[in-house]
């Protein structure tokens, strides 16, 4: 996995870090932005809070579950001030809200400590992050994968192959 450095102060990101700005620059960042709305951020704010280059990934990670406080039921992003600044105050913690139906059906398993759900594909990104286990030696060689529920961290090993 590659170290991301913030493109403000030069600080290591976080793995989990949405955006190229740590959250510290973001805090910044965001009490310097003007949002044309009161109560709402845009796309558009949300690209030049996080450092994105488009809006278009602004609304992919919406998607994804990785940024919080869209407003659900119409077209446009738009993303609740009050949830969004909590979020980046508290340093961009990995969402715990369930934001999509699969999310919502990963999570009530996980409230059962039934987490065979981690082995499907379709839940990969959505409601569990899969890390890469690497033995470096003489040559790279991935040994496995760590799979990370989103909602209580639980984790589980898969070997490289199974």
């Amino acid at each position: 996995m590659t170290t991301k450095y913030c493109t403000n102060c030069g600080n290591k990101l976080p793995p989990h870090n949405v955006g190229q700005r740590c959250p510290t620059c973001q805090e910044k960042a965001k009490e310097k932005h003007v949002s044309a709305l009161q109560d709402y951020y845009t796309t558009r704010d949300m690209m030049e809070i996080l450092d994105l280059t488009s809006e278009e990934q602004v609304r992919r990670l919406s998607r994804e579950g990785k940024i919080p406080g869209r407003v659900p039921g119409i077209k446009q992003h738009l993303f609740v001030k009050k949830i969004v600044d909590k979020w980046i105050e508290e340093g961009q913690p990995i969402p715990r809200i369930p934001t999509s139906p699969i999310q919502e059906k990963a999570r009530a398993m996980c409230r059962r400590h039934d987490h065979s759900w981690m082995r499907e594909e379709e839940y990969e990104g959505n409601s569990y992050l899969r890390e890469t286990q690497v033995d470096q030696g003489e040559h790279t060689i991935i040994i496995g994968f760590i799979h990370r529920c989103y909602f209580c961290d639980y984790t589980e090993y898969h070997p490289f192959g199974s």
